[in-house]
């Protein structure tokens, strides 16, 4: 009998794999298998027949406060009880694509516009995405017309024709699913597809930086400190490193090295990163002590003599961590640092009282240089604006408005003052033109150019608001125009500290299904219809960190001892020293193996009463150690049990 939604044990391999020695002598996240007669590492040439697996102690302690320094064992079980071995690959999550129109293929059909009549797109999501946020599937219509020349009336043969060139009138509608507020929800992206394509040339760069800290908001204020004018952002945590990045033309110089400095917690980097000097853990006590009639506290410096005086009546030596804190009637309070674990005993008439203990810490007393890299190309855009009609001051005939406007506009991203323009008019009125960069750092992909851009807002002057002036487009009556359009979102995620195994983490694609409507078109011109194809089919994530911890949390509760550092209380985990949390990298993919056996100790009674284990083992993908478990680990059960081990992917 065997709950497979349960199995146990599993182990999140950090430490390697044990080739040789004793089971007790495993490190922390070190795993490996071992011959029960024995206790030391099985291996192929070994006449063992009874084994188990172990994986070395990762921290915390036990209900009584005490370390927890025992390895944590499967159930004992014969090589010839291995039924099943298999490894399961992870997947990345892949959100479900769509192409309407032009989709590359020489028998798609391209979208196509006559001058007002409208082509309406219509969205239709279903699946988990859309029952979570709102209860059940839902519709969307995005429609978009040529606007009709409406400076002269229409009549007869004078009537305008079907548009001829798809590009311009395929960027408007794009901008439009772009920009339309309930898509953005689900993270629907549209990009243009079109023949003959010109692919856009990368103009920014992107730059990233790895740094060994603490992972929070404190870190990340540490690097844009030093690079005001750019936009910083951490896109990832692996482990200890954070990785930073951002995005500046390419025209741009490097960025200048960052310099570390402060602390970093030892636990969080292993070992101290270069430049940085471990300062051990200090366990933080009270004092109070009893004021003799001489005391003397009259002043900062005598407060401070008095600190350091019980200070080193309790053998501290450094002046820092003898502190006084104040005092209570007779009694003065004073703060001392001493080593972790250091056994403290009252002196005479004082109490004292270990109000908590600071971590170990990497110190940079010097800032330590760390250098950005190259790390991947971009595109922004650039577009012209125009405000109409300002009046000349006194409507003098050689004033202009040229130094208002540099004014109003010296703080909006992206503008090029230097493109100020002034078109001159004929009275007292003038417009100007002047040129602006987005702020984007986009990805150009799969044959798709980028049409929507983000820009930063131009404030009004006078009254007048900025208008951009459209691009000039050669018409081309041979251009196939589509649109690829993608959905997806990320949702957040929760630090160790505050992390709940009942919050809910989306694994599943958005899916949703595009079609073009044509209330008012013919069945019989269904063939010259815009095709519509699904060019990507949504693929679950699997076995992502995110998925990892959860099941260290619930099943690895069931069979060790100090099973309240895995409370969901963070306050509980905490108080048990919880470090199992940090032995899983929740922003990457795992590799898990999977091994069923029978345990030894039902061999006695009737078989069908053997209870039966699967032991997961999760490698982070990557891990060189992956590739040595196969060989030292499941090469040793299948040389005993005969069973291979098989792929899932």
């Amino acid at each position: 009998m065997e709950n497979f939604s349960y199995h146990v044990p599993f182990y999140v391999v950090t430490g390697g794999v044990d080739l040789a020695g004793h089971s007790s002598e495993l490190t922390s996240g070190q795993v490996g298998l071992f011959d029960r007669s024995t206790f030391s590492v099985a291996t192929t040439s070994g006449s063992g027949t009874e084994f188990f697996f172990a994986q070395g102690n990762t921290g915390g302690k036990d209900w009584f406060g005490q370390p927890v320094t025992e390895s944590h064992k499967s159930a004992f079980f014969y090589g010839k009880d291995v039924e099943n071995m298999y490894l399961s690959l992870p997947h990345t999550i892949q959100n479900e694509e769509w192409v309407i129109g032009f989709n590359g293929a020489e028998s798609s059909k391209s979208l196509t516009y006559e001058v007002g009549r409208p082509t309406i797109i219509k969205f239709y999501f279903h699946g988990q995405p859309a029952y979570r946020f709102f209860g059940g599937p839902k519709e969307y219509t995005v429609s978009y017309s040529p606007q009709e020349d409406c400076t002269e009336p229409c009549a007869g043969d004078d009537c305008p024709d079907a548009i001829t060139d798809c590009l311009t009138h395929t960027q408007k509608l794009i901008d439009q699913i772009n920009t339309h507020t309930e898509l953005r929800k689900y993270g629907v992206v549209a990009k243009l597809v079109n023949d003959p394509f010109v692919a856009a040339t990368p103009n920014m760069e992107k730059y990233c930086l790895d740094v060994c800290d603490n992972g929070d908001a404190l870190a990340l204020a540490a690097v844009q400190a030093q690079y005001p004018d750019k936009t910083i952002t951490r896109i990832a945590r692996s482990g200890s490193t954070s990785t930073y990045e951002f995005c500046q033309p390419i025209a741009d110089a490097a960025p200048a090295d960052f310099a570390q400095s402060g602390s970093v917690l030892a636990a969080v980097c292993d070992e101290c990163p270069d430049g940085s000097t471990e300062v051990a853990a200090k366990d933080v006590y009270i004092i109070r002590r009893p004021l003799l009639p001489t005391s003397d506290l009259t002043s900062d410096a005598a407060r401070d003599t008095y600190a350091d005086t019980v200070g080193t009546a309790y053998s501290v030596a450094t002046d820092a961590d003898k502190i006084f804190l104040g005092q209570d009637g007779s009694i003065a309070v004073v703060q001392i640092k001493i080593a972790a674990g250091t056994v403290v005993t009252a002196l005479a008439a004082d109490t004292i009282q270990l109000t908590g203990t600071e971590a170990a810490q990497c110190i940079f007393a010097a800032p330590t240089a760390i250098a950005w890299t190259a790390c991947g190309e971009g595109i922004s855009s650039r577009r012209t604006l125009i405000i109409k009609a300002l009046q000349r001051p006194d409507c003098d005939e050689d004033g202009d408005r040229l130094e208002d406007l540099e004014s109003i506009l010296a703080g909006v991203q992206g503008i090029d003052l230097e493109t100020l323009t002034l078109v001159e008019g004929v009275g007292c009125a003038d417009d100007y033109t002047v040129e602006q960069d987005s702020i984007d750092c986009l990805p150009e992909d799969c044959l798709t150019n980028n049409v929507t851009f983000t820009y930063d807002e131009l404030p009004a002057f006078e009254g007048k608001a900025w208008e951009v002036v459209p691009e000039e487009v050669v018409a081309d009556d041979t251009r196939r125009c589509g649109i690829r359009i993608n959905a997806g979102y990320i949702d957040p995620k929760f630090g160790n500290c505050s992390f709940l195994p009942t919050d809910y983490y989306e694994n599943e694609p958005v899916k949703f299904e595009v079609s073009l409507l044509q209330e008012d078109g013919s069945n019989c011109d269904a063939a010259n219809w815009p095709s519509v194809q699904q060019t990507k089919i949504g693929r679950q994530a699997r076995q992502s960190g995110e998925y990892i911890v959860r099941e260290v949390l619930m099943k690895t509760a069931a069979y060790l001892k100090h099973v309240g550092q895995f409370s969901i209380d963070s306050r509980d985990r905490e108080g048990f020293d919880m470090r199992l949390l940090d032995s899983v990298d929740r922003n990457t993919f795992y590799k898990l193996y999977y091994v069923t056996f029978k345990a030894s100790y039902g061999r006695s009674f009737r078989k069908n009463e053997q209870e039966k284990f699967t032991a997961v083992f999760a490698f982070k993908e990557g891990d060189p150690n992956a590739a040595i478990f196969e060989a030292s680990v499941l090469g040793v059960l299948t040389g005993k049990s005969g069973v291979g081990m098989h792929i899932n992917e």
